[in-house]
């Protein structure tokens, strides 16, 4: 069981029990919560993180005509409202296009 920030460990935690504790403060008395892939919100969340001197990249990678799901919408729109973060989905004509590399570089 996850225990809230007021409440203390019997014993010192294992690496399960505190990250358990940690995404149970994540939404306690919040409206708005911190979203976690390790949690039950993990569904639709990007292909690839990448990050680089500060920048980061949320990439979900799609079949051609495939459709992003809802769950994928909202995990790249949360990452492309943090700063230093972009958002993208890509393709294989976006390999062929030569826009990944170039996202890249």
């Amino acid at each position: 069981m996850a225990l809230g920030k007021d409440a203390r460990w019997t014993r010192s935690p294992g690496q399960d029990m505190m990250r358990l504790s940690i995404c149970s403060l994540c939404c306690a008395r919040r409206t708005v919560c911190w979203r976690t892939p390790v949690q039950a919100d993990a569904k639709g969340f990007c292909d690839l993180i990448l990050l680089r001197n500060g920048q980061g990249l949320a990439i979900e990678l799609k079949r051609e005509k495939k459709l992003l799901e809802p769950e994928q919408i909202a995990w790249l729109h949360a990452f492309d409202l943090v700063q230093g973060f972009e958002a993208y989905t890509w393709r294989p004509s976006d390999w062929l296009s030569g826009r990944i590399e170039k996202a890249l570089m």
